[in-house]
This record gives structure tokens, sequence and C-alpha cells, in this order.
């Protein structure tokens, strides 16, 4: 008898202390995203999987989880290479300002250069000589890849026409080489040298003006 009492206190006691172990609520906030929910008081899972809380993508960033940081993808991109984007409102067009300046300074070189030796040997010598002109026509060729860069960096962007026209303008007045030893020749080419640099000028004054507007 004294036994069974003893045992229904000690069963008693046992129910006791689990009954009292307080309750509480389930904590998955410490799962990683992606993994099963699993809550870091008890250990219990669920069976569902933490989604990322994704922070959606903007013209200059890429999607990005709050949780995890895990990325999603690349940046949106602006709506346009010159001008003001329609997504963000942003004033879009520097790094392609620096690249019309390579060109353009590119272009100046060579175009300086050429001018200054054929005014240099003009003030000394007098009208240039045959050989002077090719070399001269052949250096001023190698600003073709620069016009033709500016002409591909403006594709058809409506702000950057006018820039894209000058280029146009300037790179098809080059003058071509003369095609014979003669003073009528000689002297054509000069002018035409005289339509090259003006219409270079217009060129550079086209990209100080769209430089301007940023």
């Amino acid at each position: 008898m004294k036994k069974t009492i003893y045992a229904a206190l000690v069963i008693s006691a046992i129910f006791l202390s689990f009954a009292c172990v307080p309750k509480h609520e389930h904590d998955f906030s410490q799962t990683e995203c992606g993994q099963v929910l699993t809550c870091s008081i008890c250990g219990q899972t669920k069976d569902e999987i933490k989604e990322h809380t994704w922070i959606e993508a903007t013209c200059t960033t890429p999607k990005i989880c709050a949780e995890c940081g895990q990325i999603g993808g690349d940046p949106l991109g602006h709506t346009t290479n010159f001008g003001v984007c329609e997504r963000c409102g942003a004033k879009v067009g520097k790094e392609l300002l620096e690249q019309f300046d390579d060109e353009a300074f590119a272009i100046n070189t060579i175009t300086m250069t050429v001018s200054n030796t054929i005014l240099d040997y003009s003030d000394r010598e007098g009208v240039p000589t045959y050989s002077m002109l090719i070399t001269a026509s052949d250096s001023l060729e190698d600003t073709i890849e620069h016009y033709n860069k500016v002409i591909d960096l403006c594709g058809d962007n409506e702000k950057l026409s006018k820039v894209k026209e000058a280029a146009l303008e300037a790179r098809n007045s080059i003058p071509s080489r003369p095609y014979e030893d003669s003073s009528i020749c000689k002297k054509a080419w000069l002018e035409d040298m005289v339509d090259y640099t003006t219409d270079c000028a217009m060129f550079y004054l086209e990209i100080a003006e769209i430089a301007g507007e940023q």
C-alpha cells in the first residue's frame, strides 16, 4: 500500500513539474533565408522555407535581401544614356561626356598638329610641298575613328542629335589626298583644310553646349 501511494506521489510530482514549464511562442526569426523555419528556442521546425525580404532594384542598385544581403540580378539602369532619367529623375551623361572629351581631345591633338605644321611651313616657305600635304592627309584620316566613336555614342538620342550631325559634318569634310603635285591641287587642299577646321570647331562647340547642360 505504501509503495502504491509513493508511486502515485512520484507520478504527480513529475506531472506537476512538466505542467509548470512555461509555454513559449515559437521564434523563427533567426532562421536563415532559404532554410526551413526553425524555432530558435525549442528547435521545432515548420514545413515552410523562409523567403527573402527583397528590397527592389533601382537604376543604380540591384535587388537585395534586407535579411541576408543576397543580391538578385542587376541594377535597372537609367532610361537614357544622356538627359534626365524617366525612372529616377537623375541627370545622366557624365560618363558619356568624359568619353566625348577623350575623343575630342584626340581629334584636336591631330588636327592642331597638322594645322600648326602647315601654317609654320607656309609662313617660312610659302605653299606646302606635295609630300607634306600627303602626310597631313594621312594624319587627318586618323581622326575618322574618333569621329565614328562619337557618332556611335550618340546613337539615336535626340538630345545628342546636334553633336552627331556636327561629328558627321566634320568627318566628311576632312581633306583627302591631293591627286597630283600641282599648284591647283595644293590650293584646293588648303581651302578644304580651312573648311574642315571650321567644321571641327563647330563640333567642339556642340560638345561644350551639351556639357553645359549637365
